[in-house]
């Protein structure tokens, strides 16, 4: 089952969705037309089946999206991935039946039943064969141009076999002032000075990429043999674009200060873009609100009922560009948690009630911020608000800390999907590196991904404390 979760990254990764959105569609198509050639129901359904056809393939990708079956870094095991499918299977039968006027006799049920657990035998089959005869070429393969303390960099933040799905490192090649580390095998010295030689290496190992990672530039960086490697097909890059586009998150305390000028991204949003913002966080928490009432009404009666104590906890937060604001949130703790003054929460979290640990544990504490949302104060996508306490300390330890604030806090946010709960200044340093991934690249279909992707942190209980 192993092999049924193998995603790639980039372009590959899209093709992945591409391929297998046509095999889902080619499953329906097949089972539905023999179903209905030989059905008695196949003349007075035909428009009912076409919905059908048509909407429910495009319902399982975005399941399996959200759910992390396209997570080039999902680790779970066989376990993990079938309780996946049988997610997708239970919502997406729920949908089939709801469609066929909840007659699970009908013919059109039948049909659809079996066209999706067709579709999703086709799935797993292409997967493995994907796996298995053709993962290498879906990894770039990565020359790195230094052996020092910045190439190790690399080796840090990738050090898992799921980091590094998505390219293959062929060897690093030592610079003159480099603070040369161990690296075994993948060091290949090279004289530089002529340029063929980096040439004559791309062509025989096939390198897609070189990523320059020495420690001293000046007046040590290869650019004539660079540029020639440019000239034969080869992406050049920087340590710290290759670590961004292969972790989600920046390097803080790699950054040189002009890379957060020169590169790109983080451009301040429009007004017609603001306004489309508030519009859509507006309607979302509508929507939400009117579904989910009875939830919210069913958890305000179980606070009041376990300690009769106050159903909101209210808290202050720093928001948009550092200006304070009170966070709404279910009391998932005792009266008194913070008498002690502000402390990051801990796991089994003695100061949490019966039904806190319940709440935090699905994140259902946190739905009162929909009011927040409301008011303007938050979005759903975002970095999120932390205490002013925090907030001091954090902006004179962490550099760029306070270029979080440059948008308005989330429900949800980037840092939440990719790293577990905080709870010391190490993990607010590497949900830094996430937000501010995510300030720079900010947009309606990035924020889509992490909304839709977020199903799977709430369903399988992952990021709470």
């Amino acid at each position: 089952m192993s092999s049924f979760t193998f995603a790639s990254t980039g372009k590959a990764s899209r093709l992945l969705v591409i391929s297998e959105l046509t095999i889902v569609y080619l499953g329906f198509l097949l089972v539905s037309a023999g179903f209905y050639w030989y059905g008695d129901e196949a003349q007075s359904n035909q428009l009912q089946v076409l919905i059908e056809a048509l909407v429910i393939p495009f319902v399982i990708i975005i399941l399996m999206l959200s759910l992390g079956l396209y997570n080039p870094r999902l680790r779970c095991d066989g376990e993990g991935v079938s309780r996946r499918l049988i997610i997708i299977c239970s919502l997406v039968l729920l949908l089939a039946l709801s469609l066929s006027g909840l007659n699970a006799l009908s013919s059109s049920f039948h049909a659809i039943s079996l066209s999706i657990f067709t579709s999703l035998l086709m799935l797993m089959g292409f997967r493995y064969v994907i796996s298995q005869k053709f993962g290498e070429a879906f990894r770039h393969k990565v020359l790195v141009i230094g052996a020092g303390k910045r190439a190790e960099i690399i080796c840090q933040r990738m050090r898992r076999e799921a980091d590094k799905k998505g390219f293959t490192i062929v060897g690093f090649v030592p610079m003159a002032g480099d603070d040369e580390i161990e690296l075994g095998d993948l060091k290949m010295p090279m004289d530089l000075d002529q340029p063929n030689l980096l040439t004559q290496m791309v062509k025989e190992h096939g390198i897609d990429e070189i990523v320059v990672a020495c420690d001293e530039r000046r007046g040590h960086l290869p650019l004539q043999a660079l540029f020639s490697c440019k000239l034969y097909g080869v992406e050049v890059m920087d340590v710290l674009n290759f670590i961004e586009r292969e972790t989600g998150q920046i390097a803080v305390n790699q950054l040189y200060p002009s890379w957060l000028v020169y590169s790109n991204g983080f451009i301040r949003a429009d007004s017609i873009r603001s306004i489309a913002s508030n519009m859509l966080n507006l309607g979302l928490a509508l929507i939400i609100i009117s579904l989910l009432w009875p939830l919210l009404l069913f958890v305000m009666l179980a606070i009041y009922l376990e300690d009769k104590g106050p159903i909101f906890y209210r808290q202050t937060r720093i928001g948009y560009a550092g200006k304070p604001f009170e966070i709404l949130k279910f009391r998932s703790m005792r009266v008194n948690a913070q008498e002690n003054g502000a402390q990051w929460a801990a796991k089994n979290d003695s100061r949490a009630t019966k039904i806190g640990q319940f709440m935090r544990k699905y994140h259902i504490d946190e739905l009162p911020q929909i009011f927040n949302i409301l008011k303007g104060e938050m979005s759903f996508i975002g970095p999120r608000p932390e205490q002013p306490e925090f907030v001091e300390r954090l902006c004179t330890q962490l550099p760029y800390y306070a270029e979080r604030h440059n948008v308005k806090p989330g429900l949800a946010g980037w840092a939440q999907l990719k790293y577990p709960y905080g709870a010391c200044d190490k993990d607010a340093l590497e949900k830094l590196q996430y937000d501010l991934y995510y300030v720079k690249h900010r947009n309606f279909w990035f924020d889509l991904a992490i909304f839709v992707q977020t199903i799977e942190v709430v369903c399988f209980a992952q990021g709470s404390r």
